[in-house]
């Protein structure tokens, strides 16, 4: 009768294995984190400009209705018309700090803006093109 070895099976990972994996995971996200900070911002930026947008189309819309009633909007911040009104319209929440900053009409166009969004980005409209900038 012939006897039977008995093998051992150790199953598992080594002590060296493991840490050639967490230094590999760490390399990679130390390349991986800059990037994805960099998507992030230019994420917040986007937002800011597409709130910025909104605004701007919802204070044309109360600007058309205040010149249709023949108020006539000439200069910056009439008192006819409501920076909280036109948010509103837009539907941009103002409690994390959003807030309109300025804006000029003519009749009832808007020529300037500037808005500054609740992620800290200032945006500029001239009549024609958004620019961003940090606050």
């Amino acid at each position: 009768m012939m006897k039977m070895k008995k093998v051992k099976n150790y199953r598992g990972f080594t002590l060296v294995e493991v840490i050639v994996i967490l230094v590999i995971l760490a390399i990679l996200a130390a390349i991986l984190v800059p990037s994805l900070t960099g998507y992030i911002d230019k994420a917040n930026e986007k937002l800011a400009v597409s709130e910025a947008r909104s605004i701007v189309v919802a204070s044309q819309t109360i600007g058309s209705e205040l010149y249709g009633e023949k108020i006539v909007l000439n200069g910056e911040d009439p008192a006819e018309f409501s920076k909280v009104e036109a948010m509103s319209l837009a539907e941009i929440d103002n409690s994390g700090g959003a807030e309109i900053t300025s804006i000029t009409f003519k009749k009832s166009k808007v020529t300037n803006m500037t808005f500054r969004s609740s992620v800290g980005i200032v945006i500029k409209y001239d009549g024609k093109t958004f620019s961003a900038a940090e606050d």
